[in-house]
C-alpha cells in the first residue's frame, strides 16, 4: 500500500421499519435532501471522524448507562424541518 494511502472504510446503513415508513411519507425532493445529507455525512465520517462527531452529528440527549457506558445515539440535521 503506498505511503499515505488508507483502506476505504465501509459504512453499512441499516434502517428500521419506522424510518422506512417516515421515508415513504417524504416528498421526492425531501428524500433527495436526506440522501444528499447522508452521503455528505458519510464522506465526512470516512475522512474526519473527530470532525464528524463534533461538527456534523450530535447527541440529542446525553444518556449515562450502567457501568459508566454512554449512549451511541446520534442525530443528523438535514434542515430546519428534517432531522
Amino acid at each position: 500500500m503506498p505511503i499515505g494511502a488508507q483502506p476505504a472504510t465501509t459504512i453499512v446503513e441499516q434502517t428500521i421499519a419506522e424510518f422506512r415508513r417516515d421515508w415513504e411519507r417524504l416528498s421526492s425532493s425531501d428524500q433527495r435532501r436526506v440522501r444528499d445529507a447522508l452521503n455528505v455525512s458519510y464522506a465526512r465520517l470516512r475522512e474526519d471522524q473527530p470532525g464528524f462527531f463534533t461538527k456534523v452529528a450530535y447527541q440529542p440527549m446525553r444518556i449515562q448507562l450502567k457501568g459508566g457506558l454512554g449512549s451511541s445515539l446520534y442525530a443528523l440535521r438535514v434542515g430546519r424541518d428534517i432531522r
